[in-house]
């Protein structure tokens, strides 16, 4: 009896809790959603609207520190390439997974560029007005967030999996002796 007791206390903790984030969640969105006729709901469009204006801001500074990072890591490869080269290796695998690792940046950096512009759409429906759009749009927002975390996994991965590999082997080379011409 104790067991039952404490399990069902237990379910109706989850069931309110949950239901506690829920309706939290659709109150701020139903705010957006309903007309604009009150004062309250007028203060929290203009909360949404901050808070959207808050989250491009972080976006475009994250945004910001990556391609700064992946600028960096693309610079010290392509000096290496061309001082390795000068020194007679061999950095032809280097230069492949260099190209490749190229293509990753440029499509995060595109990818990036369509999350924080899908973000900055929220802010152009109605407040209270929007049928739903708002929501989607919203979701959208969510899509493009997933592929922009999938970006960076498939960068990293793609260092470690190729670039790193070739700097590798790199490392085990001698170099190509070059016959001074005479």
């Amino acid at each position: 009896m104790y067991i039952y007791i404490m399990t069902s206390v237990k379910k109706i903790l989850i069931t309110s809790a949950l239901s506690a984030v829920l309706l939290g969640f659709s109150s701020i969105v139903s705010a957006h959603e309903m007309a604009s006729d009150t004062p309250s709901v007028a203060s929290k469009c203009d909360e949404i609207t901050t808070k959207i204006d808050k989250r491009v801001e972080l976006f475009n500074t994250n945004k910001t520190t990556h391609e700064e990072r992946y600028k960096t890591v693309s610079t010290r490869i392509s000096n290496l390439i061309t001082k390795l080269d000068d020194k007679g290796y061999d950095t032809s695998k280097l230069k492949t997974a260099f190209e490749g690792l190229t293509a990753l940046i440029t499509k995060f950096n595109q990818d990036y560029t369509v999350f924080i512009d899908s973000i900055v759409m929220l802010k152009h429906f109605p407040c209270g007005n929007s049928q739903g759009g708002f929501l989607e749009q919203l979701r959208v927002a969510h899509s493009d967030l997933k592929i922009v975390r999938q970006d960076t996994v498939d960068i990293r991965n793609y260092y470690k999996d190729n670039v790193r590999p070739a700097l590798q082997e790199l490392r085990d080379q001698k170099p190509k002796q070059t016959t001074p011409s005479q």
